[in-house]
């Protein structure tokens, strides 16, 4: 992990959504479509399409889903053409990849927790991890300190979800790890977005 890294380009997105994937679902067919502030207001008073309870909410997670589809670059078209058709597995594997992108905080939690409990065998994290990563990691990265304890809580919450729903762990309780093939669809944008890197992270419980 690089040491110039600042707590919120560590961080990412995460305090705003776990992987959303229903809401990127629905979202990025209307991505594509390139609409300004006012549209995407005029659309989620009208349509509501994300069911949520208010515009500023839905919103919010457009936003979000925007920021990490922007990781993409000048590929982000071809990418949300590509989650349009994606089954389900390649659809969360790519959500991932997102996520990997925008929050380098996930790639380390995946490589020296995920990565270190496959190599000595050991089946299921203990209830504390993230208390232990959190704190090996402000080491590095001083600025996780002006982080309260209950926003890097709600973070390690977010990350624990992430990894259940793409399944390399097996839900938010157990924490249990499990194998994850990544999938042609994946090694594909790996090579298109020169991140051939990502691929030993991806892989780091089998």
């Amino acid at each position: 992990m690089r040491n110039d890294l600042t707590k919120r380009s560590y961080v990412g997105s995460l305090t705003s959504g776990a992987l959303l994937r229903a809401e990127t679902k629905i979202l990025s067919p209307y991505l594509l479509q390139n609409l300004t502030a006012a549209e995407w207001k005029e659309l989620f008073e009208k349509e509501n399409p994300l069911q949520k309870n208010s515009v500023e909410t839905s919103m919010r997670y457009m936003r979000t889903i925007r920021r990490r589809i922007e990781q993409t670059k000048d590929l982000k078209e071809s990418f949300l053409q590509e989650l349009v058709v994606a089954d389900q597995i390649a659809f969360s594997q790519l959500m991932l990849l997102l996520i990997l992108l925008d929050s380098p905080i996930v790639v380390d939690f995946m490589c020296n927790v995920l990565g270190e409990y496959r190599r000595r065998f050991k089946e299921v994290l203990p209830s504390d991890i993230w208390d232990q990563f959190i704190e090996d990691r402000k080491r590095y990265i001083s600025e996780l300190g002006v982080f309260a304890d209950k926003t890097l809580n709600n973070i390690g919450a977010t990350v624990i979800k992430v990894l259940s729903d793409v399944g390399y762990l097996s839900d938010s309780k157990t924490k249990r790890l499990q194998s994850v093939y990544p999938t042609q669809e994946l090694y594909k944008w790996l090579k298109k977005l020169n991140r051939a890197e990502l691929k030993e992270v991806f892989e780091c419980t089998l």
